[in-house]
């Protein structure tokens, strides 16, 4: 009996034993593994600490997805704060919550490209995006949250679009008559409502600071498109490209009048400067505002906001002549690159069968010269020019002569010719010789 108590109770202190070895190497396992989690960021879907679940997906509170940023004086152009939901722990041993934020320029087929920007470890559920997030684009961005442990999922890619650009004149009419026109061109990535938004276009006259005419505008523009306004009784060259067309009786523009584009109350574009008497026009020859068309030059993507300052029209505009319409209902942004404006000359290949060789006598000068054989002034001219002994006694027109009959010049005769001429030059010089000793030997004699 006592073998057997003994027995039990033996059993029963290892099973303690191992009771507890097994909960101290717990014990150790937690401490080890909640230590390195709290430096090393753990991958998704990998067991830390004890936590199988991950913190909860961010969502979006602000801006709204698809916010488009219309004006440089909006909030979130100034100051754009990108806001979401704070995450959720499910881990007991859960730290603090810190998010990652990435935006990028493309989303295409669900594939994100061209990183904008990624932040360092975000410990409030928020971020002001740096100063060069507020140019003009699509930012595509999301988060995802980190507890110490394990990160959560990615959130839904969300869009904030920054399209900022305005409107402005692109070409102006000042032509003969009533041939007035403006057109107005639309760099936004989107169409505008120009009625819908309060764009309209007034007109300064004789240095007035108050406009004496002022039109409303309706319709829309497309994006990268124009608008085209006018007056009922302009050329129909004009008519035919006209958006808007005015039935008025009052007065337009002339060359010395300032005319402006405004959405509300907004300067957005002026030519000519408000206030001022420029005498009869600004600018001068073709690139003046008065009987000339101007376009404006490639390069140039906003207008002049501001009414009061002085205007030249050869800083940003091309001139024309009076009554030029060409240009009209078309504008180009962006200055083509020096291969399209200067495209590679074509070859014109030379047709051997039509080109004949033509000799004029060598004594002239220019023996390279090609003369039309109808042409018999040049030749004329030339023979005057000749001693007469030396002077072709032929009917006066060039001939064809077939190479082995061309006579060449000295200078530029054959090896075999100058050999030849060497040696009758050796034969001429003995007989002379042999002539003056002949001489010598008679008056001996």
């Amino acid at each position: 009996m006592k073998k057997i108590l003994k027995f039990k109770i033996n059993k029963t202190l290892i099973s303690i034993s191992k009771i507890a070895l097994i909960s101290f190497g717990l014990f150790i396992f937690f401490g080890v593994s909640q230590a390195f989690a709290s430096e090393i960021p753990v991958p998704n879907n990998v067991f830390s600490a004890g936590c199988w679940e991950k913190p909860t997906t961010p969502a979006l509170l602000s801006p709204e997805n698809g916010y488009i940023v219309t004006s440089s004086s909006d909030q979130w152009f100034l100051n754009p704060v990108m806001d979401w939901a704070d995450s959720a722990p499910n881990c007991p041993l859960s730290k603090d919550i810190q998010y990652k934020y990435e935006s990028y320029h493309s989303y295409i087929d669900g594939e994100l490209s061209d990183l904008a920007y990624e932040s360092e470890f975000l410990k409030e559920p928020k971020i002001t995006l740096p100063q060069d997030q507020t140019s003009d684009g699509d930012y595509y961005w999301r988060v995802r949250a980190y507890d110490g442990y394990t990160w959560s999922d990615w959130s839904e890619v969300w869009l904030l679009r920054i399209d900022t650009k305005t409107l402005f004149f692109s070409e102006y009419i000042e032509g003969s008559s009533n041939n007035k026109a403006l057109e107005i061109y639309n760099p936004k990535n989107s169409e505008i409502d120009l009625g819908a938004e309060g764009y309209k276009v007034e007109m300064y006259f004789n240095e007035s600071s108050f406009a004496g005419l002022t039109i409303n505008l309706s319709g829309t523009v497309a994006s990268g498109d124009v608008f085209v306004l006018t007056r009922r009784d302009a050329h129909l060259d004009i008519l035919a490209q006209a958006d808007q067309i005015q039935d008025t009786t009052a007065g337009w523009y002339n060359g010395d009048d300032a005319v402006v584009l405004k959405q509300g109350d907004k300067i957005i574009d002026v030519i000519g400067q408000v206030g001022f008497d420029p005498g009869s026009e600004w600018g001068s020859g073709l690139t003046s505002t008065q009987d000339n068309t101007l376009v404006r030059k490639c390069g140039i993507t906003s207008g002049d906001t501001d009414g009061s300052d002085s205007f030249d029209p050869s800083v940003e505009w091309e001139g024309y002549g009076v009554d030029t319409f060409s240009h009209l209902g078309s504008h180009t942004l962006t200055c083509p690159t020096e291969e399209e404006v200067l495209p590679p000359p074509e070859e014109s290949p030379i047709e051997e069968e039509n080109v004949s060789l033509q000799i004029k006598s060598p004594d002239l000068q220019n023996t390279n010269a090609v003369q039309n054989p109808e042409d018999k002034t040049l030749l004329d001219k030339e023979k005057e020019s000749i001693p007469e002994e030396n002077q072709d006694l032929s009917d006066g027109k060039d001939e064809d002569i077939p190479e082995d009959k061309i006579n060449v010049p000295e200078e530029e005769k054959p090896d075999e010719e100058i050999v030849e001429d060497e040696k009758n030059s050796e034969e001429s010089e003995q007989f002379l010789k042999e002539n003056l000793l002949e001489e010598e030997i008679i008056k001996k004699e």
